[in-house]
């Protein structure tokens, strides 16, 4: 028993993901370190926005995106994202750069200095793999109005529980965990939580401009992280230490009915 207990208490505290500084080395480096280079434009009326990559640039890694959120737009492939600076204007067309933010175990909106929560990163996460339930892929606007509102209220620290309770993903994240503390806790890209799975999400810190000098709204980026061997090593322990104990445990049972 102590053994299985013991590696349950370390497990839970080795949930790092070895591949969060890889992910953002590889895509800073893109484009002569510029990032990613887009164009934004809206896809709705308020909410989801299309990033329309340039062509022939370089690209980082689209695997963790469904096929219901890319797709090709004026000739160009586009990813749907959301905003995460609500006091910021979108310049709709204009050519941007982008780069993704990781420091001190959280990602952040570069002018706010606002950081992602755990709601924020399981919503889009969901999203982004065409897996969000209450989410209509086919007809997204009334969709999109109510999670980009709702992410507007989540990454400025006002969102109550009245907010969850109106809104159709406030009430999702109440039926996965109904502690609304879980939800606003600072999101790490580096940890793997339960919730989200093998994928980290981070803030796309944009710019444009000749000399990258005009910083315009940031997105949200989702790719597919891989846990440290660490980690699955102890996860191989707990597996066997957990099936000597239930052996152990059913072996006692039968000497002692």
């Amino acid at each position: 028993m102590a053994i299985g207990f013991a590696l349950i208490l370390l497990t839970s505290n080795v949930f790092a993901d070895s591949t969060a500084s890889s992910i953002v080395s590889e895509f800073n480096a893109l484009n002569g370190n510029r990032g990613i280079l887009f164009t934004p434009i809206p896809a709705t009326s308020h909410g989801v926005k299309h990033l329309l990559i340039q062509n022939g640039s370089q690209q980082p890694s689209w695997e963790a995106y469904s096929s219901k959120v890319t797709g090709v737009e004026d000739g160009r492939f586009f990813i749907s994202t959301f905003c995460v600076e609500p006091e910021r204007y979108m310049y709709t067309g204009e050519d941007c750069a982008g780069t993704l933010d990781y420091a001190d175990n959280k990602t952040t909106t570069r002018a706010d200095g606002n950081s992602l929560n755990l709601g924020i990163a399981y919503l889009y996460a969901k999203y982004a793999t065409g897996e969000l339930v209450g989410y209509d892929y086919a007809n997204p606007h009334e969709s999109a109005y109510d999670l980009q509102g709702f992410i507007d209220k989540m990454i400025t620290n006002t969102a109550t529980y009245s907010t969850f309770t109106s809104s159709e993903f406030g009430r999702l994240l109440l039926s996965v965990n109904g502690d609304i503390n879980h939800w606003l806790e600072t999101y790490d890209p580096g940890r793997i939580y339960s919730e989200i799975g093998y994928y980290s999400v981070f803030v796309i810190n944009a710019v444009s401009g000749a000399y990258g000098q005009n910083d315009v709204q940031d997105f949200l980026y989702v790719a597919i992280s891989t846990p440290e061997p660490m980690t699955l090593a102890l996860w191989g322990l707990l597996s066997t230490g957990t099936l000597g104990f239930s052996c152990i445990r059913r072996r006692k049972s039968r000497q002692n009915p």
